[in-house]
């Protein structure tokens, strides 16, 4: 693939969060101090818009840019104090 603006990096040109939304379930979780609790994280993917992008790019580099790992920083308050919880992620995407 030839970089066409010699200022933007190549590895710059796609960016996968656009396809992407992230969902916590459950959205609200009640537990005593001493407990623990589990939250997952769902991501919904944008297929229409990824397979524009696909039909965009070339087969290896769209490859690459799905092999690229995507950091996202999640971030949970709880209700009524001002205590902030952060957790970073990196996605894998996997095309099947």
């Amino acid at each position: 693939m030839v970089n066409k603006n010699p200022t933007k990096n190549v590895e710059d040109d796609e960016d996968l969060l656009p396809y992407l939304e992230f969902y916590c379930q459950p959205g609200n979780m009640k537990l005593p101090a001493s407990q623990q609790g589990f939250l997952n994280v769902l991501i919904k993917v944008d297929t229409v818009k990824l397979a524009t992008l696909e039909a965009s790019l070339s087969d290896n580099r769209f490859k690459e840019v799905l092999a690229k790992p995507i950091p996202k920083l999640l971030i949970a308050k709880i209700k009524e104090t001002e205590v902030i919880y952060s957790f970073y992620v990196i996605v894998n995407m996997i095309n099947e």
